[in-house]
This record gives C-alpha cells, structure tokens and sequence, in this order.
C-alpha cells in the first residue's frame, strides 16, 4: 500500500519534490578525499595560508583586529613560511629527477622567488614585500578551485560558479601580475632610499633584490612594462616646470644607472647562449 501524497495548495495531488540536501561532513570527505591526499593539494593549502595570513596581518597593521605586535610579527613570519612551502614544492616536483644547476637558478623563475622569500623571511616587516606573492596565491588558489575542487564536488566547468572564475581569472590576470611588477619595483625603490640614507641593513638587500629585478626584467613580459610605465610617469613629474633641479639631476642619474645596469649587466643568455629562459613567473603547478 502507498503512502499517501500531499497535495497542493490547489486541491490537486502532485509527487512531492525531494528537498535540497546540504553536503555534510561525511560527503564531502568522500568526494574531497582522494583529492586531499595529493601534493598538489598540499601546495594549494599552503596558498590558502598566505591569503589567510595576508589578510590577518593587514588587519593587524592597520590596527582593525589583532592589534598586538607580537601577533603581527608572528603571522608575518608565517605568511613567508607558507610561501616558501608552496614554492618549495614546485621546485621538489620539478627537480625531484634531475640536479639543481646553475643554469636552473639563473633561468627558474621559482627558485629565485623562494630566495626572495627566503630574503624577507629574516627582514624587517614590510607588507609591500608580500604583495606579488598574495597576488599569486590568490589566481593559483582560484585556478586549482575551478579546475580541481569543484569538478571534486560534481560541479561541472559550465557551472555559474566555475564560469565566473575563469572570467575573473582571464579578465584579471594580466592586471594583477603587472600590479605585481609595479610592486616590485616599488619594493626596489624604498630599498633604494634606505641605501641613500645611509642604512647599512639595506645595502645587502638591496644588491640581492636589485640583481632579482634584473632577472625579472630578463624574464618578464610583465617587469619591462612596468619599469616603462614607472619611467614615462616619473618624466612627466620631474618635466614640470616646478619640479627642483636637484630632483630632475637625481632622476636622470638614476634612470641612467638602472639603464646600465639592465643594458649591460648580469645577463643567462650571455653566460649559456644555448638556453632560453623559462620564465615561469611563479605560475607552475605542482603536479
């Protein structure tokens, strides 16, 4: 004997639709649990760190949440230590059946990031040195969401959700890793102040990141336009009829140099001709 149907508001019998059934714990570990395992999940996770971390630390210097120094120093050094993480795990994958050479240091985007990371791993804070890096999480993160994740959870690549992503992904990547440059640069040019104002912390950091820059500029679609950019604007400042002359002689003397230094310095292909740079960008998956 059947169960009896409801019925509708109307009077007439119609089959009861089955209620939405919100994932629990149990499903989702069967649908994520393969997926958790792999090592490239852990390299998301430490992606998902430097965001949280990011995030925690901004609110703490601005002093919006976690106001205590103490907290803000650690979630700092933790920030870099998911960085390095990640990075460590792409440069494991990549390596794990062939040597480091120094041709792999001069042309792997990756290993010179995880040495920058490295770098300010054991400097003062300066939460301008974590923006490339939190943009880079947050398009990895978003990227592995789409194309991992979701189709874990049943949601295919025409879902709105994935959709979305990968509009924002393509709309917005481009934009990113040139804020990113930019930022960059501006990291070199308060290191730059610091030198000329007789801090003799910063003159190590600065050759280190100077020669990073040069190698980005080497490698980087991305670091050359920003440098134009930076360039054009800067001319268009000190062109000013008020500008102080002392301020345009500084300028061209220091367009000067760095157009020395990026002409006729460091360069791979000049060491090993045969190889061209990869040029990675921080943008390798662990697999």
């Amino acid at each position: 004997m059947s169960s009896p149907t409801p019925s509708n508001a109307g009077g007439s019998d119609t089959a009861a639709k089955p209620l939405p059934v919100k994932p629990s714990f149990t499903h989702l570990k069967e649908k994520l649990g393969p997926l958790v395992k792999t090592i490239q999940f852990s390299w998301f996770t430490g992606h998902v760190f430097v965001i949280l971390s990011a995030v925690l630390y901004s609110l703490s210097t601005f002093r919006l949440f976690f106001t205590s120094e103490k907290f803000a120093g650690i979630i700092y050094r933790f920030a870099y230590l998911a960085i390095i993480f990640t990075f460590g795990i792409i440069i494991k994958q990549t390596y794990q059946n062939k040597k480091i050479t120094p041709l792999a240091i001069l042309h792997d985007d990756n290993i010179h990031y995880l040495l920058i990371a490295f770098l300010w791993l054991f400097s003062a804070r300066s939460f301008s040195t974590l923006l490339p890096f939190i943009i880079f999480s947050t398009f990895h993160a978003l990227t592995y969401v789409r194309s991992h994740i979701l189709p874990a959870l049943g949601y295919p690549a025409t879902s709105p959700l994935s959709t979305k992503i990968n509009l924002f992904i393509k709309a917005q990547n481009d934009r990113a890793m040139q804020f990113a440059a930019s930022s960059e640069l501006a990291t070199l040019a308060s290191l730059f102040v610091s030198v000329i104002s007789f801090n003799k912390a910063a003159w190590v950091k600065f050759a280190i990141y100077l020669i990073f820059v040069r190698v980005r500029f080497e490698h980087s679609a991305f670091t050359k336009a920003a440098l134009k950019t930076w360039e054009v604007k800067i001319d268009q400042l000190v062109a000013h009829p008020k500008a102080p002359v002392f301020l345009k002689s500084a300028w061209t003397n220091y367009k000067n140099f760095v157009r020395v230094y990026i002409g006729n310095g460091l360069s791979p292909e000049r060491i090993f001709p045969s190889r061209q740079p990869t040029g990675a960008s921080g943008a390798r998956k662990a697999q």
